[in-house]
């Protein structure tokens, strides 16, 4: 009879024969990994376990083997073993069965790794009774379909089939926060360098050879052969990135340049391979070009907010991914059109407006495919925001090679359109905030960049701006002499006035300002201002949570829930009559509240929605009606004009009254209020909504001193 070392010997031979098999990764018996060893408890419950093999699979990822001579020995739970499953079945004779002693083994590995289990013994001949398990750390012990040997790479599988990829906002914060914590802890890099590393881990993954055998390389091999993949994807998917013309910055070059300092860094490369890992399995699988969620910038955001540095020092205020969203619906884009964000930061408006576009003609492909190579122009002057930014984009079309590096005051952008479609229909922009301007934008105020936009965009489209409230009321020299030029060669369409708390880590309170480019402001048009405070977000903790519903709710089919292999979610559906929130992510609906709104049926689709509050938004947007304490159409030159003549009354009559004639009064009084223009007056709602004194209550009176003096007591 074979002993239990030749019987093992055997199947070792067979897994050493398979691709990717690495003998430094390789234990028999005798286990000297601290990590691993510490965690192996003997079957017999004194001293040290000894499996006949352990295998490194990864950097949390461990191969565990338990062999019998003999088939009588393979389980407790008879020679078939115990069922496909997560286990429900006792397996309590780990010294004497195969089954039983891995599944023990993996108990305590699990504690700290993710683990497979192997578990065989001789059916006859050269054939072998084989059981494979599986277990998440800390999670339930699975048996799964796999009756032979596999490589490293197919258990690798096994493991990551484990793994949800994350879908919705929820889920992403969740493991960006895990990500940024292993990136600071166990990695020390830089805020700057955090995003870089999951972009060009999220872009290598994009090549398949990479992707498939990322995890046979070395410590010593891993950083250049993610570089080399980054470097492929480029080259294959953005041949318009190195520039002709002479004097222009390759722009293959500034990106490669910005993943070489993070990946080539010591500091990466004894984590790369763990991280590589982690990304591949919770978010490589996203369909990434149908979501509005600006994945690389939220990571960005994340990790912002443990720096103090580039948040104030460059003026990198990231724009919520809601109101980026709000914007592509604003500007309702149609095959055709173009739409150029001159401030792209890490792509977040253009993202969005590509997943609108997207969600629109993906029924018509030869559209889409034009729209995602051509319909999205950017400029990014930052090195780093301008990588993020390309690769943003490479994740979800084409786009990105239209976006340039740059600064967008530079006449090399003076004539910027797509190859296809044009000068841009529409503009988005969110400016740099800080005061402390970098060089290269040192003495640009906020509306010289919603200027350069309006000069960028094509007659008659449409420049959305998000800029702090102050540029907008301000009544200095500078502020208004920038507004007047605004008004001298476009119109002032919309003032909406955003929530306080909208970015809550710089304390800005904003407006959105919607501009027709290339079209003077007439002094008979009228602009429309809304106070926009309430978008359905409160504040908690220094962070924003929906509290009711922004995108629309959608109800789906009993025909589509069924359609649904993962059982938790199509219980999850049924459960709540199949309103899913938000409706692009089918993310079941909790609080059922939430779907009591006013039901409509979309005429396009059937379906039955209720409208979230970016849909009504929009829609007053477009219809501009006046609504009390809400909204209101104010023409600046009258309002200017009446102002004016308000103003000479009052001081015509205080200088009476101080002893001056009539004539003399009213002449003095004209001369002091030549300045009431429609530049100079407040291009904002709360300047002429009536208000409803009957809603000042002394609770409110209360909250807003005792919110007023909180205020004074943190500047202090």
């Amino acid at each position: 009879m074979k002993s239990e070392a030749t019987h093992a010997q055997e199947l070792f031979s067979r897994f050493e024969n398979k691709d990717g098999f690495n003998r430094e990764n390789a234990e028999y018996e005798s286990v000297k990994d601290p990590d691993i060893s510490r965690l192996l408890a003997s079957k017999s419950g004194n001293g040290k376990g000894k499996p006949e093999l352990t295998y490194r699979l990864g950097p949390k990822d461990v191969l565990v083997w338990e062999i019998k001579p003999n088939l009588t020995d393979f389980s407790s739970q008879g020679p078939n073993g115990a069922p496909i499953g997560f286990l429900e079945v006792p397996l309590p004779k780990a010294k004497e069965k195969a089954e039983d002693g891995v599944v023990h083994y993996m108990r305590g590995l699990s504690r700290e790794f993710n683990v497979i289990g192997v578990a065989a013994a001789p059916a006859g001949g050269k054939s072998w009774q084989i059981s494979t398990f599986r277990v998440r750390e800390g999670g339930r012990i699975e048996k799964v379909d796999a009756n032979k040997i596999l490589s490293p790479g197919e258990y690798q599988e096994l493991i990551d089939a484990t793994y949800t990829t994350k879908e919705t906002p929820a889920e992403i914060q969740e493991f960006s926060e895990w990500l940024h914590n292993h990136l600071r802890s166990k990695m020390k890099l830089s805020e700057a360098d955090k995003p870089l590393l999951v972009s060009g881990i999220l872009v290598a993954l994009e090549d398949d050879i990479f992707c498939r055998t990322f995890r046979e390389h070395s410590e010593d091999t891993i950083q250049e052969a993610t570089l080399a993949a980054i470097k492929n994807v480029l080259e294959e998917k953005t041949n318009k990135l190195r520039s002709k013309k002479r004097g222009q910055v390759q722009k293959l070059d500034v990106m490669m340049a910005c993943y070489q300092s993070v990946i080539n860094k010591l500091a990466t490369k004894s984590g790369l391979q763990r991280v590589i890992t982690d990304i591949k399995r919770n978010l490589h699988n996203l369909d990434h070009h149908k979501q509005t969620f600006d994945l690389l910038g939220h990571f960005y955001g994340e990790f912002l907010k443990y720096s103090g540095g580039d948040k104030k020092g460059l003026g990198i205020v990231l724009t919520p991914n809601h109101i980026t969203s709000l914007f592509a619906k604003l500007a309702d884009l149609r095959f055709g059109d173009c739409a150029l964000d001159t401030c792209t930061g890490t792509a977040g408006f253009l993202i969005a407006a590509m997943a609108q576009m997207t969600a629109r003609y993906e029924t018509e492909p030869e559209k889409l495919d034009k729209i995602l190579k051509d319909a999205f122009l950017g400029i990014e002057f930052n090195e780093n925001n301008y990588t993020l930014a390309c690769a943003n984009m490479l994740l979800r079309g084409d786009g990105k090679s239209n976006i340039k590096y740059g600064n967008c005051f530079d006449s090399a952008f003076d004539e910027i359109k797509s190859p296809s479609f044009g000068r841009p229909k529409a503009t988005f922009l969110n400016p740099p905030y800080s005061q402390d301007k970098d060089e290269s934008t040192k003495g640009e105020h906020e509306l010289d960049f919603v200027a350069r936009a309006c000069d960028l965009t094509g007659k008659a489209g449409s420049v959305i701006a998000i800029v702090p409230m102050s540029c907008v009321c301000e009544q200095n020299k500078e502020s208004v002499a920038k507004r007047g030029m605004l008004l001298k060669n476009n119109t002032l369409t919309a003032v909406m006035s955003m929530p306080d708390g909208l970015f809550a880590k710089t304390g800005t309170v904003t407006c959105v300002i919607v501009l027709t480019a290339g079209v003077p402001h007439h002094q008979r048009t009228s602009t429309w201002f809304a106070y926009w405070k309430d978008d359905g977000f409160k504040l908690k903790k220094g962070t924003r949570y929906e509290t009711t519903p922004w995108w629309d709710l959608e109800q789906k089919s009993e025909e589509e829930i069924d359609q649904i292999s993962d059982p938790a979610k199509q219980k999850a559906l049924k459960e709540c009559r199949g309103w899913v929130y938000p409706a692009h992510t089918w993310q079941p609906l909790q609080n059922m509240e939430w779907a009591k709104g006013k039901k409509v049926r979309d005429r396009e689709t059937g379906k039955n929605l209720v409208y979230g509050r970016e849909t009504q938004w929009a829609q007053d947007f477009k219809d501009k009606k006046e609504r009390p304490q809400y909204s209101v159409q104010v023409n600046l030159s009258e309002k200017a004009e009446e102002l004016q003549r308000q103003a000479i009354e009052d001081e015509t009559e205080d200088m009476i009254q101080a002893g001056m004639s009539p004539e003399a009064a009213k002449a003095r009084a004209a001369e002091k209020n030549l300045h009431w223009t429609p530049e100079y007056i407040e291009w904002c709602a709360e300047a002429y909504l009536e208000t409803d004194y009957s809603l000042l209550t002394k609770e409110v009176f209360e909250t807003t001193l005792r919110e007023y003096a909180i205020h004074l007591l943190r500047q202090s």
